[in-house]
């Protein structure tokens, strides 16, 4: 079940795919050194980079190809980060990978599936259509996994698996340990909006771009053309009444443009959606359809010079799931690791995307908790701590939901699967499962330096600014808030979350506005009055945070003051929203 790298890629597969699935027998007796569950661009890495290392590995993915939320959620846009020269900060395989898309954020379906097709060495065995259907499992070993084909079952055996589907299928099914949605942050285990990327056609892009430009010139925001990618319409966006306001809402366009002319748009939020179950996946993929067409409808409607010809050209074939399940591994990476870029012995791959996530509820506002410095991901992130042999490279690895608004990214998931194929040519080498593996430093230096020679880690090219917020004295506070997703800092803000500085009335308000839950009309009706107080550049009084407090954390502590502090900075406001959740305690 080998061919050459001169074998035309899509060939290779499709033909390697028909003979797992009509030679049952021989698939079922077949042993490789790594099995990869899971085509995503994570799941590709892995394979290729332990491919590389001399290993046999096979790649089983449950759709008809490779990709992921790039080709089949048609995701199309990635969030990448640069360092301080303006280059991306991620190497290895993805800057490969970037470089064939142009070094354009944005960029054509067709062009990435050939391109993650091609990154796969010849030697690597790939079948599609094929799901896990069960797996043998001892002592927190899993031996065999069997899996379902088009029209038989079968087997494979390995020392080593590696989970690199979104929702972390495969390591459920072995019984790791995880939590679900934001359960980590003792706020309840909501998941984030997922979205169905649709596609519009016949758009006239000349004045899609006046328009652009109008909106940037008006509001200062950040509505443009670049390269491929069209990022704006608020105001349109906030001008659409959704089929049902509890299920679906429309925010500011990020959509790229294809080779056809066509526009594929990230724009439709879907709220409810269990990431866990593929039943409500499925519902929210077929509910969305039905909505995009009104959103297409009222685009023609609203905006006449841009949409009047266009018609929508069809949907991604699956939802995109940003949040589901969260490994609970070796070692949790926290926001707080995230934001303040913190190093570890066992990192392998560099971060640095914004901790912004979409919302929880369909009324409230997008998280924003900051821009990080670089931040190192630790190895032991992708062990789950019962399982001794399988890794989880996703967006499900062992991330807490606030640190995950960040490391969930294509960029970040790619470079960490490669990662994992590189360590598990490490531990193959030493005959050392994962855990012996992390306890090993000389194995453990093994994989770091594979890593830095792949420029997953690049030291010289890290620089982290210096921030003094360890010494305020409400710090402690402000991490705890941190972690549960409820402190918002801006972007020009990088690696700190400055406490000592005056805090902003807005950011105060949206972070109470998280924690409270804004689903009852009367608690919007609360937001929207304190809206109207809190200016843009007017200070945070003590008096108007306590009204504040009083409005949405009514469970709160009483808090006295002996006078008005006419500017709270951050730090103090962090103690006093960290009070307010735990009514037992005095402030």
């Amino acid at each position: 079940m080998r061919y050459s790298s001169s074998f035309p890629a899509r060939l290779r597969l499709a033909v390697l795919a028909v003979t797992l699935a009509v030679s049952g027998a021989d698939a079922a007796s077949a042993k490789y050194d790594l099995v990869v569950y899971g085509g995503t661009p994570q799941g590709v890495t892995t394979a290729a980079a332990a491919a590389r290392e001399g290993l046999n590995v096979l790649l089983v993915e449950p759709g008809p190809g490779l990709g992921g939320v790039l080709t089949r959620s048609w995701l199309a846009t990635l969030d990448v980060t640069t360092d301080g020269t303006g280059s991306v900060l991620q190497g290895g395989l993805f800057r490969k990978f970037y470089r064939e898309l142009g070094h354009d954020n944005s960029f054509d379906l067709s062009v990435a599936q050939r391109t993650l097709d091609a990154m796969l060495p010849g030697t690597v065995n790939v079948t599609f259509n094929t799901r896990l259907a069960n797996l043998d499992k001892e002592d927190g070993t899993v031996s065999t996994a069997t899996f379902a084909g088009p029209v038989a079952f079968w087997t494979a055996s390995a020392p080593y698996f590696v989970d690199a589907t979104d929702t972390a299928e495969f390591a459920a099914q072995a019984g790791a340990n995880f939590t679900v949605g934001r359960g980590d942050t003792h706020i309840d285990d909501a998941q984030m909006a997922s979205t169905l990327v649709f596609k519009v056609s016949n758009v006239d892009f000349d004045a899609l771009k006046a328009e652009l430009a109008r909106e940037h010139k008006e509001l200062g925001n950040g509505a443009g053309v670049f390269g491929r990618s069209i990022v704006g319409l608020w105001p349109t966006a906030k001008g659409y009444r959704a089929s049902d306001p509890t299920r679906f809402r429309l925010r500011g366009f990020n959509a790229a443009r294809q080779d056809d002319g066509s526009l594929l748009v990230n724009a439709l939020l879907i709220f409810g959606v269990d990431g866990t179950s593929a039943a409500s996946r499925q519902r929210a993929w077929r509910e969305g359809q039905d909505e995009a067409r009104r959103v297409v409808t009222y685009l023609k409607k609203s905006l006449p010079n841009v949409f009047a010809q266009s018609r929508m050209a069809g949907v991604a074939p699956e939802l995109y799931v940003r949040e589901s399940r969260h490994l609970v591994g070796v070692t949790r990476l926290h926001a707080d690791d995230v934001l303040y870029g913190r190093t570890f012995p066992d990192g392998v791959a560099l971060g640095g995307y914004p901790l912004d996530g979409q919302a929880y509820l369909p009324f409230e506002t997008p998280y924003l908790l900051g821009e990080p410095a670089p931040y190192e991901v630790p190895f032991s992130t992708l062990v789950p701590n019962n399982l001794r042999n399988v890794l989880v490279v996703s967006q499900a690895a062992s991330f807490d939901a606030a640190a995950a608004f960040s490391a969930r990214v294509a960029p970040l998931q790619m470079n960490l699967g490669e990662a994992a194929g590189l360590a598990v040519k490490a531990a193959r080498t030493r005959r050392l499962d994962f855990p012996s593996l992390l306890a090993d430093p000389g194995a453990v230096n093994d994989v770091r330096s594979a890593a830095r020679r792949s420029g997953l880690i690049d030291v010289q090219r890290v620089s982290r600014p210096r921030c003094d917020d360890e010494r305020h004295s409400n710090y402690d506070a402000a991490v705890e808030l941190l972690r549960r997703s409820l402190f918002t800092t801006p972007y020009y803000y990088q690696g700190c979350l400055h406490l000592s500085e005056p805090q902003d009335p807005r950011d105060f308000l949206a972070d109470l506005e998280h924690a409270a839950g804004v689903k009852s009309q009367k608690a919007r009706d609360a937001v929207d009055a304190l809206k109207g107080r809190f200016g843009k550049g007017t200070p945070l009084s003590s008096v108007a945070a306590l009204d504040a407090l009083r409005a949405l954390a009514p469970s709160g502590p009483r808090v006295q003051f002996a006078a008005n502090q006419p500017r709270l900075d951050r730090g103090r406001a962090a103690l006093l929203r960290w009070q307010a959740l735990q009514p037992d305690r005095p402030a």
